[in-house]
């Protein structure tokens, strides 16, 4: 993989960028040749920027295919319709996995497609002429190390419930018993989460996730335009301006800062501002300056949002692997009240889950826990014994009645000699 340039390797058709950690980012915004605008049907001039026998570089690897293509269309309906029958139907490739469609403040839909990761570069040929491409953004997540990691750890669980199960058979009290069957729940409750873990990334593995986003092409022809910027920080002070690429703890939060800006010449009103990726709507933004009302020609609204992570998931969605946060921004022109014009940008977001480091409180539990099983261990062989007291008891005193005997005979006879001479 060292002897090309990434861009030449995947076969993008602009700059390649990478986030630093393997994943390679593309963006592509609309063509820039034709006359008409309109995508080509093999792709070609559509600002698709396609991959090139992809897999082929990561043989042997554990690595997770995600892609995100935003595209504008004539009618949304017709091109939902001819996305999902290029994917289910004309490459058999993968399946449809989720819908999400919406009307206001623009018609779009969010299609979510599940492909082998062996289709991949099939799958992404087969929507290039959907619609125009907006943006393209391919990721790859190596997390062969991950899986390694989960199935060593799974090993020693599953050897831990099974020593704390041969030590529960033998125990001779209740009050044993009871601590061992705490100690197995534990171990049985770890393992069954590292399982749950592992099946979760095979899973993703298994199955490359395309999501496409399909938008309504504005037709207004009124001189009036708006511009969105999304920004993340680990607090308000530092979102605005802050970073397109953000990681953060587990739990740890993030702030979302978006500014709107209107282009042109026209005074926009009703301004409409949604996060689709978390559902985040208008009413759930502070607006930092400027109004929602109305905007000037060239001057901008902010507005931020704290997006609480808990676990790695933030609004019940899984950002441990990235997310791409997608922010939609909507206006209406003063001068024509049934126009509309959007604009998007979006940010990438993810959070560390890795296991921490143990601290205090661990290794006191589990120094605690090797005292336990080394009392446990005693405790039973003295309960092993118990029952063979008595016969210890009688040997005993009889090896120590023959050995006063033998000492008195000893005696006797030194005696016996003594009085002799």
């Amino acid at each position: 993989t060292e002897e090309a340039p990434e861009s030449e390797r995947l076969g993008r058709t602009s700059d390649a960028e990478t986030d630093g950690s393997g994943t390679f980012l593309n963006t592509t915004s609309a063509q820039e040749g034709g006359d008409d605008g309109e995508a080509a049907p093999d792709g070609g001039g559509s600002g698709l920027a396609l991959p090139t026998d992809l897999t082929s570089l990561v043989a042997g690897r554990q690595i997770i295919y995600t892609a995100t293509i935003d595209i504008e269309v004539e009618n949304v309906e017709d091109a939902t319709i001819a996305a999902a029958n290029a994917i289910v139907l004309e490459c058999r490739c993968g399946l449809v996995f989720g819908q999400d469609t919406t009307t206001d403040p623009v018609t779009r839909t969010v299609l979510t497609f599940k492909v082998l990761p062996a289709s991949f570069d099939e799958a992404m040929a087969a929507l290039a002429g959907v619609g125009e491409v907006q943006s393209q953004t391919i990721s790859t997540d190596d997390v062969t190390e991950r899986v390694v990691d989960l199935e060593s750890r799974i090993t020693t669980a599953a050897a831990s419930v099974e020593r704390v199960r041969l030590l529960l058979d033998d125990a001779p009290d209740l009050n044993l018993i009871r601590d061992l069957e705490q100690q197995l729940l534990d171990r049985e409750t770890l393992l069954e989460q590292l399982r749950g873990q592992l099946k979760t990334v095979r899973d993703q593995v298994s199955l490359a996730t395309i999501t496409l986003t399909i938008v309504e092409r504005s037709v207004s022809d009124i001189d009036a335009d708006i511009e969105v910027v999304a920004w993340l920080g680990v607090n308000e002070d530092d979102a605005c301006p802050g970073l397109s690429e953000l990681a953060i703890e587990a739990d740890d939060d993030a702030v979302l800062c978006i500014e709107v800006r209107n282009t042109a010449d026209d005074v926009l009103t009703e301004i409409d501002i949604e996060v689709p990726t978390f559902r985040i709507r208008v009413d759930d933004l502070t607006v930092r300056s400027g109004s929602l009302d109305a905007l000037e020609p060239g001057d901008a609204l902010t507005a931020v949002v704290v997006l609480d992570a808990e676990d790695g998931f933030i609004r019940r969605q899984d950002v441990s692997s990235g997310t791409h946060i997608e922010v939609m921004a909507s206006a209406v022109p003063a001068g024509d009240a049934d126009a509309l014009v959007v604009a998007a940008d979006r940010v990438f977001l993810s959070a560390d889950v890795d296991e921490p480091l143990p601290g205090f409180g661990d290794s006191f539990e589990t120094g605690w826990g090797a005292l336990i099983t080394v009392f446990s261990i005693v405790l039973i062989g003295v309960g092993t014994a118990l029952p063979f007291t008595p016969f210890i008891a009688v040997l005993l005193f009889l090896a120590l009645r023959r050995r006063r005997r033998s000492s008195g005979e000893a005696w006797a006879d030194d005696h016996d000699d003594v009085s002799a001479e």
